[in-house]
């Protein structure tokens, strides 16, 4: 009995947005304690926080002391802080985009006085993601050489493939499979066994033989499947994957 591993990384593209803050202090004393809270709302209702509809990076400050309350803005200077925040799922969790405002609260002090200022929101728009089911399919019996017979029988080459469905009501873009060689991880009789991938299919044409498969971009509803044909050393049967 030999076990085998066969590595794979299905990636997609996803957007994300950067909110940008500027802070220039044109007077002659520091700006301390400086904090800014990120605020989104849906699009002409701030009644409800939903940052939770979000994932939000920490802030990248270009001046002393970061955003939390301890920033620091010197007299005659400016200072930049960014964040890059994507939406989760349920930020437009039907077929039609949402639209959401952007803003914060921003606070400082100058010389023993707080000041609070909320940021003026920008409007930003989710459209909804893709949600992919994935299912592989793996040929039971391999047909190859017979290690009780003097004679060397050819491999027959056999597949191993997988269907990706989108079920999502968003488009999966630049969606890309890459696949390493199979790999024994455990043979505890020490066959003389081994496993070579020859060939790459996409939707049952041949593509270039290449371990990295390329999908382009897949449709809500649409589906897509990718073979590869192998051939193994040994003949025997896959009981389990």
């Amino acid at each position: 009995q030999v076990r085998v591993q066969i590595e794979q990384e299905l990636t997609l593209t996803r957007v994300a947005f950067q909110a940008e803050l500027q802070l220039t202090n044109n007077g002659d004393l520091p700006l301390t304690n400086i904090r800014v809270q990120m605020r989104i709302y849906a699009a002409g209702d701030d009644t409800v926080l939903l940052n939770d509809l979000f994932v939000i990076g920490n802030a990248d400050p270009a001046f002393e002391g970061g955003v939390n309350g301890s920033g620091i803005v010197q007299s005659k200077t400016s200072g930049t802080a960014a964040w890059l925040f994507m939406a989760l799922p349920e930020a437009a969790p039907g077929a039609d985009p949402q639209h959401y405002d952007v803003g914060g609260l921003l606070q400082y002090t100058v010389n023993g006085q707080t000041t609070s200022i909320d940021l003026f929101p920008d409007s930003i728009t989710v459209y909804p993601d893709a949600e992919l089911d994935v299912m592989y399919f793996w040929e039971q019996d391999v047909f190859s050489d017979d290690p009780f017979t003097p004679e060397t029988e050819p491999a027959i080459p056999f597949f191993v493939a997988v269907m990706i469905r989108n079920t999502g009501y968003g488009t999966a873009r630049n969606l890309r499979m890459a696949t390493g060689q199979p790999t024994i991880v455990d043979n505890e009789k020490g066959l003389l066994v081994d496993f070579t991938i020859i060939n790459t299919q996409l939707n049952y044409e041949e593509v270039a033989p290449t371990l990295l498969v390329d999908m382009g971009d897949l449709g809500p509803g649409d589906t897509v499947v990718v073979r590869w044909q192998m051939t193994c050393t040994l003949q025997g049967r896959f009981h389990s994957f």
